[in-house]
Parts: structure tokens; sequence; C-alpha cells
């Protein structure tokens, strides 16, 4: 029969200590490191300055400069505001009212309508960029404040209706 003694069997659990205590040790010193900052390293600030330097660090600093007065530019002209176009009808007459801004009148200047089976308008200025219902126009710039494109489309709006009449 071979059974352990019972001594062969305390060696061998005290071994099994030994081997257990070291990471014992190594997780008791992480956990504790982890529980304590390491301090943060002294500033030293302005301690190897000389003291002119020091005293130059202590003053304020000058405010800025003013900035250059404005110089005579060039404005640019006033574009002419943009206007939504709500939708248009082309009638049997050929004639085609164009709703601007919730306005109805006659197609202003600076739009075109294309043959029939086409739900678009071509800007003038623009001819490859086409218009639909729910886009925003802008004049050609080249139309003065007098003339700009909401008086001039209400002025044609009037002038239609009192033809109708």
């Amino acid at each position: 029969m071979n059974t352990p003694s019972p001594r062969t069997t305390r060696q061998a659990a005290s071994a099994r200590q030994v081997t257990g205590a070291p990471a014992l040790r190594l997780a008791l010193a992480c956990s504790l490191a982890a529980a304590f900052p390491i301090p943060a390293q002294a500033d030293f600030g302005r301690l190897f300055f000389t003291a002119e330097q020091r005293h130059a660090l202590d003053q304020p600093e000058p405010p800025a400069p003013p900035p250059p007065p404005p110089t005579a530019v060039e404005r640019a002209p006033a574009l002419a505001p943009t206007q939504r176009i709500d939708g248009f009808v082309r009638h049997s007459s050929g004639e085609i009212t164009v709703w601007l801004d919730g306005t109805p009148g006659p197609l202003p200047p600076g739009l075109s309508a294309p043959p029939f089976p086409a739900l678009e308008l071509i800007q003038t200025h623009r001819p490859q960029q086409r218009l639909r219902a729910g886009d925003v126009w802008q004049a050609p710039a080249s139309t003065t404040p007098a003339t700009a494109p909401e008086a001039q489309h209400s002025a044609l709006a009037e002038a239609s209706t009192e033809a109708a009449r």
C-alpha cells in the first residue's frame, strides 16, 4: 500500500502556499499602487528666470493695436431677392401663368418655357439650369432695383388682370 505519509502531504501543501504567495503579494502591491496616486512633479514655474525676466512676466500684456480704418471698398451690386416658383400653368392660348411667392402673374423677363411636355422653366442667363415648381429663382444681376423681378411680376400681373376685364 502506497499511502502518502502525513508529512509529505504537509510538505506538498506548504509548497502550494509558497508558489501562490508571490502572486498574492504582486496582486496586493498592484492594488495598493492603484489606490494611492503618484504625486505630481513639482512645477518650478518662474524659479529659474532672472529678476528682469520675472518682472516682464508680471507686467500685463499691452492691448492689441486697433484695426485699421476701413478703406473705401467698392461695394458689389445688390443682388435681386430670390423668389420661390410655386407653380405655372400653360393655357391653351399658349400664355403661361407663373406663381412666384404665391402671386400669380405672367412669365417674367429672364425666364422662358420650353415646348409643352416639359414641366420646367429655363433661365435666359443660365440655359443649362432648369427650374421646376418648388425651386428658388433669382433674377439676373443686370436688372436694376427700379425694375426688380417682383415689381415686374406684380406689374405684369396687374396688367394682365386689367386686360382680362
